[in-house]
């Protein structure tokens, strides 16, 4: 993981280091309703605080949805198919 210029950049961290990360930069909490999604690599850069660039992510390539709960309280769970 590294910060550089604004953005941070993954490498392979897990879901829960990633959003460990992004939320130091944000005043949003990030709750996980499945412990599993924790475990989740996830690679790429984002802009520091881009919580909304994460989740759009999560969503698209990982089927993980984003409920937000209140104006600063997220639950992230994965998506259930129909």
């Amino acid at each position: 993981m590294a910060w550089h210029e604004g953005k941070l950049i993954f490498k392979g961290e897990t879901l829960e280091e990633v959003i460990v990360e992004m939320s130091r930069y944000s005043n949003i909490d990030i709750e996980f309703k499945d412990e599993h999604l924790k475990s989740i690599r996830i690679g790429g850069r984002f802009k520091t605080g881009d919580i909304d660039g994460l989740l759009e992510i999560l969503d698209e390539q990982f089927n993980i949805k984003a409920n937000k709960v209140g104006a600063s309280h997220i639950q992230l769970s994965l998506m259930k198919s129909t």
